[in-house]
């Protein structure tokens, strides 16, 4: 067995770690580490490994300077190629959340050499930004996040070329609603997933 000692060379700024995302594909893990300072937006370091997690190097120490974002919600899904990945996330600035895609070639592509697909806008400050992204048994991603003027909706988007472009799909969910007649109660923290050819 492998056994490493110190598994992050860097570890985040800041000690209060919020959550942990990480894919593999085509021998390569990416892992992103959302952290907080008690300042309204969340922090993210990023970091690559070629031997299955044992050890990652940092590629980079805080995403919110770098890219002038205030990132949460990481979602990570491994690219149609075989090789890289594709980064979903929500930005919290400017008093709205807007989402994005990246394209990572590899696990150890720098963020700032990556260019940002805007998904849609969502919801105001102050609501955790949530985001589902996941890969159909067609090869097809989707994305389902907050509305941005009913928290409570879910809307659907698709991507045919991984994640280089968004188009609607179809009716939005009610899936995220816990009363319809509310446009505030719904679930905050969620995602999904494709299992035997049906979203779960």
């Amino acid at each position: 067995a492998y056994y490493a000692r110190r598994v992050l060379d860097v570890v985040p700024a800041v000690a209060d770690i919020q959550r942990l995302s990480a894919e593999y594909n085509g021998g390569e893990v990416l892992l992103i580490v959302e952290w907080h300072t008690g300042a309204a937006a969340l922090k993210a370091a990023v970091y690559g490994s070629r031997n299955l997690g044992i050890t990652f190097t940092q590629t980079e120490d805080e995403w919110a300077t770098l890219l002038t974002e205030g990132p949460e919600s990481f979602r990570i899904v491994p690219a149609s190629s075989g090789a890289g990945f594709v980064v979903g996330y929500a930005s919290q600035l400017g008093g709205s959340a807007v989402y994005y895609t990246r394209r990572f070639p590899s696990a150890f592509t720098a963020a700032d050499a990556t260019t940002a697909v805007q998904i849609g806008d969502g919801p105001s400050a102050g609501v955790y930004s949530s985001l589902a992204l996941f890969r159909a048994d067609d090869d097809i991603l989707y994305s389902i996040r907050h509305a941005a003027t009913n928290t409570a909706i879910g809307e659907i988007k698709r991507s045919l070329d991984d994640g280089l472009s968004w188009d609607a799909y179809g009716n939005n969910s009610h899936a995220l609603s816990l009363d319809p007649a509310s446009i505030a109660d719904r679930l905050e923290y969620w995602d999904a997933a494709m299992v035997g050819g049906r979203v779960a």
